[in-house]
């Protein structure tokens, strides 16, 4: 799509600011006329001072509410506002059906890629300037010839792909492609980090998955998976690989996090009570749904590796591979973690059964232990 002869003014209303430079890098043309402000009522003079034709809205920016904020906008503007498009965080995504509800164009979730950004961009703004040639030409006006330079059906369908990719790839590497430099080659991002583990199996469910309908297999999986991808989000973890019925998650990156090894915990006892309740309802299985979870801290080398037509975000080192075989020794619904993850928070959770093991790549014992509870849960 040639963007070379629009001119499209965008701005970005974000208290924080941190969608500046992301949305500036990829807007960055002739084309392209962006600014932005960090405050409501800077919003409100930016908009009756200079013609915007998108406007970037941050769920920040609002003093009291988003609600509040849209009807404000709508009341102030009507139809000479510019297309609004909701930005929210993943913690945010409750206020999209209010944003709609509200009359904001479109809604965009963070964190997204940049062909996302331009697709979303385009749509709304194109249908606003379909409105107003049709408006104009009832009047006896001409068509802007802008709108014969966008192809709508390309636009939707590029949209589309990037939904469909927001689908199958992990948030982690969303975050490390919306936030490296574009100009840079994707394997310089790679970096030595010491951030926590944690592996999750499902067991034997490969043959008890031999015995049932495909429909079922996927439908227990989508509520297993969707369960725990909340969970590990909620104490801010990233899902980094999804292995059959296993998950690879990672915490303390890429956002930094000085209490990983505690919010791993925190997650895989979470994760634990929810597969007790989930069980319950999965009476019609040949056999009991059980997990295993392994947790595990240590340094590691994280970025993205691959090949210039496949590229994967991942952790690297015997850190990695350690919480791997941790799982292992996790029985039914065990959470088991090693000592270099448990031990500066002691006065933080329960550790049971701590003992010494021998594991496969590793010439001396490694120290692990169950972890049961939260220390203020104790009875």
């Amino acid at each position: 799509m040639d963007h070379s002869q629009l001119q499209i003014r965008v701005l970005i209303a974000d208290r924080q600011s941190s969608l500046n430079e992301f949305v500036g890098r990829v807007l960055a043309s002739p084309s392209w006329v962006v600014s932005s402000i960090d405050s409501e009522v800077s919003l409100f003079s930016a908009i009756a001072d200079q013609r915007h034709d998108v406007l970037l809205l941050h769920a920040n920016i609002a003093d009291s509410s988003l609600k509040d904020l849209c009807s404000k906008l709508i009341s102030a503007f009507g139809d000479a506002r510019p297309s609004i498009i909701l930005v929210v965080g993943q913690d945010q995504r409750a206020m999209i059906p209010i944003g709609f509800e509200c009359g904001v164009d479109d809604c965009l979730s963070v964190p997204f890629y940049p062909e996302e950004l331009l697709a979303r961009v385009l749509v709304p703004w194109r249908l606003r300037q379909l409105e107003n040639n049709a408006v104009n030409q009832r009047q006896g006006g001409e068509p802007t010839p802008e709108i014969a330079r966008i192809n709508s059906r390309q636009l939707l369908k590029q949209l589309d792909q990037a939904n469909l990719l927001r689908n199958y790839l992990s948030p982690v590497l969303v975050e490390s492609v919306v936030s490296s430099n574009p100009s840079t080659p994707f394997g310089s991002v790679a970096k030595r980090k010491r951030i926590t583990f944690m592996f999750l199996d499902i067991r034997d469910f490969t043959q008890m998955a031999d015995d049932l309908p495909p429909e079922t297999v996927s439908d227990v999986l989508s509520e297993y998976f969707t369960h725990v991808q909340d969970i590990v989000f909620k104490h801010g973890g990233s899902i980094n690989k999804f292995l059959g019925d296993g998950l690879l998650v990672i915490f303390g990156d890429p956002m930094p996090d000085k209490h990983h090894k505690l919010k791993a915990m925190m997650a895989g006892l979470e994760i634990r009570a929810f597969i007790d309740e989930f069980t319950a309802r999965l009476h019609f299985l040949p056999m009991p749904f059980n997990i295993g979870i392994g947790i595990n801290s240590g340094k590691a080398t994280v970025g993205n590796f691959g090949t210039h037509t496949q590229i994967d975000y991942t952790a690297v080192g015997p850190a990695v591979n350690l919480a791997a075989r941790i799982q292992g020794l996790a029985r039914n619904g065990q959470v088991v973690v090693s000592q270099e993850t448990y031990e500066d928070y002691r006065d933080d959770v329960e550790i049971v059964n701590e003992r010494q093991e021998m594991v496969k790549g590793v010439k001396t014992p490694v120290t692990v232990g169950e972890v049961v509870r939260l220390c203020h849960q104790k009875t």
